[in-house]
């Protein structure tokens, strides 16, 4: 069935204000989704931001309070160590006290067992001193003391191990008596080996008329061994159960 549709002009008015309602309101509603768009995307932006800036001033929250521990820790450790430091210094005061005495310091560390000064000479006593040969063999040496006389008894030389290169000859440690030779009444050789002879002419370099007393074959080994330093020694002799007086 054919249908004929006239239109007059006020047909073509209502259609074209129908047209452009239409077209008005689609672009109402594209400005509207555009504005929801820019809102979410505002809306989306500050969120990140937020989420930015508080995760920097938890960084920050952090980072004080981890210096802030350290500085706490190295402080406590600083207090502690000062309190240790003031504990032992208490304690070793507290067992001076106890003990009535410290342990003397050292006159020279020559060897891997140093030497310690004796204690205080106490008139009317003897002291006897080695000055080598004591846990070892070799350079044999000891001094008695009395009443500020000094006698000696041998003088050895220690000779050195293989890994000891470029020594020839260890001395007894002299010194224990090197500001009191003027004391030293006189110098007793037991025997003629090198452990108990080798040092003498050593010895006698820093006080030339310390007198040497033994046996004669002893003191033929020492002048043969002071001759090749050019030393004139004061010979003592003495046989089997002599007696002699030494020192005032």
């Amino acid at each position: 069935m054919n249908m004929k549709i006239e239109y007059d002009e006020r047909t073509e008015e209502i259609l074209a204000e129908v047209v452009r309602d239409a077209l008005q309101s689609d672009a109402d509603n594209m400005r509207s989704l555009n504005n929801q768009e820019s809102s979410a995307s505002s809306k989306q932006i500050r969120q990140s931001v937020k989420k930015v800036n508080k995760k920097m001033s938890s960084d920050t929250s952090t980072k004080s309070v981890s210096t802030k521990d350290v500085k706490s820790a190295k402080t406590k450790s600083t207090k502690k160590a000062k309190f240790n430091k003031e504990t032992k210094t208490e304690n070793a005061k507290s067992s001076t006290r106890r003990t009535g005495n410290v342990l003397p310091p050292v006159v020279n560390d020559q060897r891997e067992g140093a030497l310690i000064a004796p204690p205080k000479y106490r008139k009317g006593s003897m002291r006897i001193v080695p000055l080598g040969g004591l846990g070892e063999i070799g350079r044999n040496m000891n001094v008695i003391e009395y009443n500020g006389h000094i006698l000696l008894i041998d003088c050895g030389v220690l000779f050195p191990e293989e890994e000891q290169p470029g020594v020839d000859l260890i001395l007894p440690d002299f010194h224990y008596i090197q500001d009191r030779l003027d004391k030293v009444e006189a110098l007793v050789l037991t025997h003629g080996h090198e452990d108990h002879i080798g040092g003498v002419p050593y010895l006698l370099k820093m006080r030339p008329d310390i007198p040497l007393i033994g046996s004669k074959l002893t003191l033929a080994f020492v002048e043969a061994k002071c001759k090749e330093h050019h030393i004139d020694p004061e010979l003592i002799r003495v046989e089997g159960r002599d007696k002699m007086k030494v020192g005032p």
